[in-house]
C-alpha cells in the first residue's frame, strides 16, 4: 500500500509539472487531438499494470501445484 501512495503522490507530481508544457503545446489543437491523447493515456495504463503484474506471475507460475494443493489441505 506504502509503495501504490508512494507511485501516486510521484505521478501526480510529474503530472502537475507537465501541465503547462501539455497547455502550451495545446494551442491550435484539432478535436481529434484529444483522441490521442486518451489513446496514449489508455496505453501508458496498459503497460504499467503488464510491468505490475510480471513479478507477481513468474512467481506463481513456480510454484510446484502439487505443493500448493498439498498447503491448502
Amino acid at each position: 500500500m506504502l509503495i501504490t501512495i508512494a507511485g501516486c503522490l510521484v505521478g501526480g507530481a510529474v503530472a502537475w509539472s507537465g501541465r503547462g508544457l501539455l497547455l502550451a503545446m495545446r494551442t491550435g489543437a484539432s478535436a481529434s487531438d484529444d483522441v490521442w491523447g486518451m489513446a496514449i493515456a489508455v496505453s501508458l495504463v496498459a503497460v504499467a499494470s503488464a510491468a505490475a503484474m510480471w513479478v507477481p506471475t513468474r512467481r506463481a507460475l513456480r510454484v510446484d501445484p502439487a505443493t500448493a494443493v498439498g498447503a491448502e489441505v
